[in-house]
């Protein structure tokens, strides 16, 4: 009898929206009771045969109790949305037919749902097992028994809408029904022991038994809760299954012949009564005139026999794997693995061991020895169609002993099949193998989407972390590959529990001639031809059992009478009743060859490895096989008689030289060629050679044939004690360049030309060098959260990002930013919030030099080889850096290109005049663009100096063009006085600038210099590759050849400010010149034209009573402060600027409130009725021209 069911009612799930209340809470308690009835399926009787029979009631076999319930009552339910839809009866289809019988009613408010279930199976010859102690009598069947199982369960389940409670009421039953027979006329195969014997044509078996099942109530309320029936376990803590009935067998057997034995016609009868099912075992008595001939065969059984091809599957391998003195099983020639790997003697039997068992009973499907010995002989499917063949098999009766030899044949493979086959699914090769920036993708896998995420994954010199996997690509997380793309084909491997039999491990092979050490392959990709003959002579001791006292006298019986609890090695204890004990008669005869084993292993070479810090490559192939065309491994077994298997592997592990004799005959040859990636030349050539293992015993007798120049990788290892040592060179050197292209300042005139500021630009070409993209002012905003991201952003809609923007660093106030991503083609999203530090609209930015962001991630992440960081490098810088390799040091070919927009203020200043801008309007967009190519040296040496060891090509250089160009009108002013430069429509304002700067090393020596003595030695050459810039109203451009010039009218009140016509202001500098006159305003061009020309300008001609714009003063400030700022934390670089940066950070933060407060609106005293009370004038007059007359504003 079951207990109430009680829970609260559950939400319903939203697939069960449209269900009611009163359903909901049904179909809930009804799952949960099934889900309780699948720990049935073990409980008590359940999970145990049925008497006399191998049936299991409530196995997969039987009943099925595992899902009975959820497909005969759940499912049947489970869609139900009300219980008007109930239906009265549901039939049951398949192998367990039946019904389900249904009926909704209402008592006293309470719902209530009965339901009846009703299931039927009919399972067909099973087999038969009767076992006794006293007498001795083991006798099985292979079948022979219909069994009828019949379920009936009452489950009244309620529901109360006043309390919300659902419950299984407690008069609920589940009972189960067992009747089995001996078919009319059935014939099984049989055994008595392990005899083979015929069931005779009398014999007879029959059970009736009833299994109830019960449920205990530990809370004592008559009810349980769905809780706990939801915990595994639930079942055994809960209810219990009894049982009665009874059984009854006669059995009668004669004996089937077995060659050297006389039991041929031997007869006993096998009598079994067992009157009561709950209460002892059965009784079993034997009648026979032939006893004593078959008992001999009780000392094992069945399932010793299948225990014993287990084991004897364990001492072949044992055998395999036994080593001793340079014998036994060797390693593979310059593989991981033995040859105990790459090819299993036992796998046959393994094989046929998997398939002789019973899944629902654990016992073998054979049922004698004889019934075995066919088995074996008609095995199929076996490993690369291997053969077992039983010869020999005979009784002795002198010695008590059966004797057979099993013996597998495997034909060698005519192709190569897979040496670590665990391997395939984690790694790779191949036409099938393609690379992105971000993916891997290995046509014809067959993934589990998501199974890779979170590992490590390697491609040559390459490495990532899986993001996500498809079925056949892998997705990278961040940045992808470190150490750049992998190319097409290139083996990969994704961290995996991978034995890697057969991986390349040429390990210091090379060390010696290239400085090379562990040159391991990535993956396994070896290959296997193999076969074998293995004859191994099984005994089986059939002798008398030692009992008693006898077993104390025994050299295995611990000197204990019998029985005695034997302690096995994992610390579970045994009863031993006599001996020797079952897995002791199994033997192993010895003084014979055991097995023979031809074989070839083929692999392809493909091995990135490390040589210092260079990346080196071999590629080729390797092959193992026997130098004599025969077996690579026999191996034999000393004659030391009939050794227990159980003993053999203690003897194996003492000395196995005491058992066992090898023969070993292999040898190896690799053909190889060395490569260095990125580095085609490095050899001058193909470096390719042969490495030969002549005998595998002697692993370290190698034969080498060619390899010549492969010493000069050699050099790479200066520095034994740090192999990365020219990593830190590297980097030193990196970031000296970068600061040296920072500050570009030759020697002398040069030096001096380069840092004169440009008119209207007010940079210098040596700020031109080393300026990179940026840019402020209107349209430029900052925030947290967009493209999906929660991060900061910066949008200017005069720039366009692109997605090599991602990586590089952005200066903005006193933070540097990385950008994590690019949406759109005028938003940056960092990789950090701005949160309450966000920048006010218009704040400046400046990205970082790109050679700045690679030196920075390079140091975060230091990649394994030199070729990983010039992938770094060309990542960052736009792919064209190189290396090679000459005179011991590695040169470095740091060419990239140069791009970068500025958005300047106007500076007006020439001299003496100067006009100072103060409008939004007034700023010059100029761009840059070019190349810097470096030729670098850098000396492979273990106490590298920068000053010494660092070297610059004197044929590298610097080519940049700067150009801007501006036309319109601006606000501006000179001194105070309020200007319009520019009219529009009519007579604009027009600056046109065009540079060409050529940098060259002019200092006398065509060697390799040190960097100070290279960027001292700059020689200029200036707009050789620009053409020249015209001004459209400049009246004398016909007859000038110009680098920049300007055209700025100037009005005041709308009228010029002078009536001669000549109001504008005209620059112009010339695209050739002497270097020292290039940006002098004093000097005049060809033809005796100025450079500058300034309109003749009289003050007091100026109506009196001009209305001033004292703005002007503020915004131009405003700008001035502003730029100051950028400025002062640009250079800082956050404060991380070595000695002066907190100075710098320390400056920008004191100048910025001044900043913020120049933006502050601020209203223009224009008449006496217009100022504000702070600012009107004291004598209510309109200020005027000159200051010296004009009224005083008090502030």
């Amino acid at each position: 009898m079951m207990a109430g069911l009680l829970t609260g009612l559950p939400q319903a799930a939203s697939a069960d929206a449209q269900r009611d209340e009163e359903t909901t809470a049904l179909v809930s308690a009804v799952e949960r009771f099934a889900a309780v009835g699948r720990g049935m399926a073990a409980l008590g009787p359940m999970g145990e045969q049925l008497p006399l029979v191998g049936l299991v009631p409530g196995g997969e076999d039987g009943l099925g109790l595992g899902d009975l319930f959820d497909v005969a009552v759940y499912d049947q339910l489970k869609n139900l949305t009300s219980l008007s839809g109930l239906e009265d009866e549901y039939p049951l289809s398949g192998p367990r037919t039946g019904r389900l019988l249904a009926k909704a009613s209402t008592q006293g408010g309470v719902r209530h749902l009965d339901l009846t279930l009703e299931v039927t199976r009919t399972v067909a010859d099973r087999p038969v097992s009767v076992s006794s102690a006293q007498p001795k009598v083991s006798l099985a069947t292979s079948g022979g028994v219909d069994v009828t199982l019949k379920l009936g369960a009452k489950l009244p389940f309620a529901y109360d809408p006043a309390t919300k409670t659902a419950w299984l009421g407690k008069d609920a039953v589940v009972t189960v029904q067992a009747d089995g027979h001996l078919a009319a006329g059935a014939k099984p195969s049989a055994a008595f022991g392990i005899l083979g014997v015929d069931l005779s044509a009398g014999s007879s078996l029959s059970f009736a038994s009833t299994f109830t099942c019960t449920a205990s109530d530990p809370d004592g309320d008559g009810r349980l809760d769905l809780r706990e029936l939801g915990a595994d376990g639930a079942a055994a803590g809960l209810f219990t299954f009894s049982r009665k009935g009874s059984a009854t067998a006669r059995l009668a057997v004669t004996a089937q012949p077995f060659a050297g034995a006389q039991v041929e016609g031997a007869t006993a009868t096998v009598d079994v009564n067992w009157p009561d099912l709950a209460a002892g075992g059965p009784q079993v008595s034997v009648g026979q005139p032939d006893l004593d001939r078959l008992n001999r065969f009780q000392t094992l059984t069945p399932k010793d026999l299948l225990d014993g091809l287990t084991h004897l599957s364990s001492a072949i391998t044992a055998v395999q794997r036994a080593r001793w003195g340079g014998q036994g099983d060797l390693d593979l020639p310059f593989m991981r693995g033995s040859l105990a790997d790459a090819v299993r003697i036992s796998e046959a039997i393994d094989k046929f061991v998997a398939d002789s068992v019973d899944r629902n009973t654990g016992q073998p499907t054979f049922t004698s020895i004889q019934d075995m010995f066919a088995a074996l002989g008609r095995a199929r499917g076996l490993p690369g169609g291997a053969i077992i063949k039983v010869a020999d098999a005979g009784y002795d009766d002198a010695t008590k002993k059966i004797a057979f030899t099993l013996v597998i044949d495997r034909a060698v493979n005519p192709a190569p099949e897979p040496l670590n086959p665990a391997g395939q699914v984690s790694s790779g090769t191949g036409a099938g193998v393609t690379y992105t920036a971000t993916t891997l993708k290995h046509a014809g896998q067959k993934w589990t989407p998501g199974e890779f995420a979170g590992r490590t994954i390697t491609a040559g010199t390459s490495t990532g972390m899986v993001a996500d996997n498809t079925a056949d690509v892998v997705t990278l997380t961040g940045d992808g590959w470190r150490g750049g793309v992998p190319a097409a084909g290139t083996a990969y491997r994704i961290a995996a529990a991978d034995p890697m039999i057969g991986q390349v491990t040429l390990g210091d092979t090379f060390k010696a001639r290239a400085g090379l050490a562990q040159a391991n392959a990535t993956t396994s990709v070896a290959g296997v031809m193999r076969g074998y003959h293995a004859a191994a002579t099984v005994v089986l001791d059939l002798g008398d059992p030692a009992t008693g006292q006898e077993c104390a006298t025994r050299p295995d019986g611990q000197q204990k009478a019998c029985p005695y609890k034997h302690i096995n090695p994992d610390g579970s204890a045994t009863v031993v009743t006599e001996l020797p004990r079952p897995a002791d008669r199994i033997m192993l005869r010895t003084g014979r060859d055991l097995f023979g084993a031809r074989l070839s292993v083929l692999t392809s070479v493909n091995v990135d490895a490390v040589v210092g810090y260079l990346g080196v490559r071999l590629t080729g192939d390797l092959s193992m096989s026997s130098r004599s065309g025969g077996d690579v491994v026999k191996v034999g077994l000393k004659d030391v008689g009939d050794v227990p298997l159980t003993r053999l592997f203690e003897r194996l592990a003492n000395n196995p030289s005491d058992i066992l004799t090898s023969q070993v005959d292999a040898a190896a040859r690799a053909r190889l060629t060395f490569g260095v990636p990125g580095l085609a030349d490095f050899f001058g050539g193909k470096v390719t050679g042969d490495v030969e293992m002549p005998d595998i015993r002697t692993p370290d007798t190698l034969v080498f044939r060619g390899f010549d120049q492969i010493g000069k990788v050699k050099n790479f290892a200066f520095d034994p004690d740090n192999p990365q040592a020219l990593f830190g060179a590297l980097v030193k050197s990196l970031g000296a360049l970068a600061t040296y292209l920072d500050h570009v300042q030759p020697s002398g005139p040069v030096g001096t030309a380069m840092t004169t500021k440009l008119p209207l630009l007010g940079r210098s070409l040596s700020d031109l060098v080393a300026a990179d993209e940026m840019g402020s002012g209107p349209g430029v905003v900052y925030g947290d959260g967009a493209c999906g991201s929660e991060n900061g952003f910066v949008t200017d809609p005069s720039r366009t990002f692109a997605q090599t923007h991602i990586g590089r660093g952005v200066v903005i106030g006193t933070r540097v930013m990385t950008v994590q991503a690019v949406c759109g083609e005028h938003t940056m999203v960092f990789t950090a919030k701005f949160g309450e530090a966000r920048p006010e609209p218009g704040t400046a930015y400046a990205l970082r030099s790109p050679l700045r962001d690679a030196i920075d991630r390079l140091t975060a992440a230091p990649p394994d080889t030199v070729q990983a960081l010039v992938a770094e490098l060309n990542k960052a810088l736009g792919g064209q850096v190189r290396i090679g390799y000459e005179d011991g040091a590695l040169r470095l070919s740091l060419a990239y290109d140069k791009k970068a927009a500025l958005k300047e203020p106007l500076r007006f200043s020439f001299g003496d005049s100067s006009l100072v801008a103060a409008s939004g309007s007034g700023t010059l967009d100029a761009s840059v663009g070019g190349q810097i190519r470096l030729g670098v040296r850098v000396a492979l040496k273990r106490d590298f100096d920068l000053a010494r060891d660092l070297l610059i090509d004197t044929d590298s250089g610097l080519d940049l063009e700067a150009s801007a160009r501006l036309d319109g009108t601006i606000k501006a002013n000179i001194g105070p006085l309020p200007v319009s430069v520019g009219k529009a429509d009519d007579d604009p304002m027009q600056a046109r600038l065009a540079y060409g700067v050529n940098l060259r090393y002019d200092g006398g020596s065509r060697e390799a210099v040190p960097p100070a003595d290279f960027f001292a030695g700059l020689d200029l050459s200036l707009n050789e590759t620009t053409e020249p810039v015209t001004c459209d109203r400049d009246p004398r451009r016909d007859e000038t050849d110009l680098a920049l010039c300007a055209v700025l009218p100037a009005y005041v009140n709308g009228s010029p400010i002078t009536a001669d016509g000549r109001h504008a202001l005209v620059l112009r500098l010339p695209r050739a010149a002497p270097l020292a006159d290039m940006f002098d305003l004093t000097k005049k061009l060809p033809g005796d034209i100025e450079r500058l020309e300034v309109p003749e300008f009289d003050f007091s001609t100026l109506p009196a009573g001009l209305e001033l714009d004292w703005s002007n003063l503020g915004d131009g400030i405003d700008r001035y402060l502003t730029a100051l700022e950028t400025g002062m934390r640009t250079a800082s670089y956050g404060g991380r600027l070595p000695l002066v940066g907190d100075d710098l950070q320390q400056g920008a933060d004191f100048v910025a409130p001044s900043a913020r407060r120049s933006r502050r609106p601020s209203p223009s005293c224009r008449t006496a009725a217009g100022c504000p009370p702070a600012r009107t004038c004291a004598s209510g007059t309109t200020p005027s021209w000159p200051p010296r007359s004009a009224p005083a504003c008090n502030r």
